[in-house]
């Protein structure tokens, strides 16, 4: 079965306005301990499988997160914004082997900081971006 994560993720590292910004670092649910910064995580938050009263459609929307970290609150903010104007909102069709029907970013800019556990002054920002992928099964 094809993983909806895994085509957003490619799909998104096919586009050099991210790429320019994380390279390939995009992770997986977490960020790497020690991972080099300016990087990226994305997670399926939520799936909703669309039933007719007979069986399941094969319809799915699923909501994904993508989190972007970096040392400066304007490079995770570039990255995030990169990530919404790449091209994402527009994927229709088959992309790495899921068939997708639609793209939506359903959540603006979220911000929050990630403070040094040292107790020094250094600081990770996070922008969340949210988008919800409608694919067939």
């Amino acid at each position: 079965m094809a993983d909806v994560v895994s085509a957003v993720r490619s799909y998104l590292l096919h586009q050099s306005s991210v790429t320019d910004l994380i390279g390939q670092r995009m992770y997986f649910d977490v960020l790497r301990q020690k991972a080099t910064l300016p990087a990226a995580t994305i997670s399926k938050v939520s799936e909703l499988h669309d039933h007719l009263l007979s069986n399941r459609s094969g319809f799915v929307a699923t909501r994904l997160q993508i989190e972007c970290h970096s040392t400066t609150r304007l490079t995770s903010n570039a990255m995030a914004e990169a990530i919404y104007k790449s091209g994402i909102a527009a994927v229709k069709g088959l992309t790495h082997s899921v068939n997708i029907r639609g793209v939506t970013v359903d959540d603006g800019q979220r911000n929050f900081v990630i403070n040094d556990n040292d107790g020094g002054d250094d600081h990770v920002y996070v922008t969340q971006i949210d988008v919800k992928v409608s694919y067939q099964e």
